[in-house]
């Protein structure tokens, strides 16, 4: 991991800030605690009204990548505003890796000293982040598990080589706020 990082002091009462990290891991990268789920439906039998399968489910250790790159880039700026002796904060965060997870971070923070070393601070965060390329809340197959000789999936005979039902992997976006005084 390594960042480089510039501050700039753009005039008495603004501060501009930027700071750029990469981040390479690798080895055993997957969660011992998540399970991905799988459906094997049997594409040749049909047992109730058209449409309706024979499947079975089944529950696998995830398996993640073992190797990850990530880059992360912030920017943060702060205001001073003399006339009510506060401050306004913005930043902004774009994160990427090789998982194709994309990510957008804007937050947005007023910062009002009140007396006796209290302030109140009402802030505004908005957050957005696509799936990683293996995620799936479930995942189907149209055809029959594929087993060893112990009745095991063959894992070699799947379509995929990496998955993961890992939430935190998945698409999402959140709008938050809140207030610290």
């Amino acid at each position: 991991s390594g960042s480089i990082g510039l501050s700039q002091v753009v005039n008495k009462h603004a501060v501009v800030s930027t700071t750029a990290t990469y981040t390479r891991s690798t080895g055993y990268l997957s969660n011992p605690y998540k399970a991905a789920t799988f459906i094997f439906k049997n594409p040749e039998l049909t047992i109730y009204p058209e449409g309706v399968y024979e499947a079975e489910l089944i529950s696998a250790l995830e398996n993640r990548p073992e190797v990850r790159n990530q880059f992360v880039w912030d920017l943060k700026y702060v205001q001073y505003l003399p006339a009510t002796d506060g401050s306004l904060r913005f930043g902004y965060r774009f994160f990427n890796d090789d998982w194709d997870i994309t990510a957008h971070t804007f937050d947005l923070a007023w910062e009002q000293p009140l007396f006796k070393g209290w302030s109140i601070t009402p802030k505004v965060r908005y957050y957005t982040q696509d799936a990683a390329d293996f995620y799936q809340p479930v995942y189907l197959f149209n055809q029959l598990k594929p087993e060893t000789g112990n009745g095991n999936i063959d894992y070699n005979k799947l379509p995929i080589k990496y998955f993961s039902s890992d939430q935190r992997l998945s698409g999402y976006g959140a709008l938050s706020g809140g207030i610290t005084l």
